[in-house]
């Protein structure tokens, strides 16, 4: 499997698509999301997947990202209300904590 080297965001599990697909699960039951379809996009310093046909997922490789991941979470919002084209952030509760990594979830283009 894989190994993403995380530098300064290292966790105490190695983030691998496994570990990464591990969270994953975990946030799509918080965010009432079916995993049973998922696809790997690319694994980098994120892993992406795509959910189904319209959902996408994020998954960054440490909890110590979620103060990014709130961000980027508020900018995508912000951007919709102002009506510029841009990635939409799904309308759940997030980004969500599962284990030692933050998922985030978008709308697929």
């Amino acid at each position: 499997m894989a190994e993403v080297a995380t530098g300064q965001h290292e966790t105490s599990t190695p983030f691998t698509a496994e570990s990464a697909r591990h969270a994953l699960t975990h946030a799509c039951q918080r965010a009432g999301f079916d995993a049973r379809s998922v696809e790997l996009i690319r694994m980098g310093s994120n892993v992406v997947v795509r959910i189904g046909e319209t959902l996408m997922a994020r998954v960054a490789p440490s909890a110590r990202l979620l103060a990014n991941a709130e961000k980027q979470i508020e900018v995508a919002r912000w951007l919709e209300t102002v009506c510029y084209p841009a990635t939409r952030a799904t309308a759940v509760e997030q980004p969500i904590e599962a284990g030692d990594r933050v998922v985030t979830f978008w709308e697929s283009v």
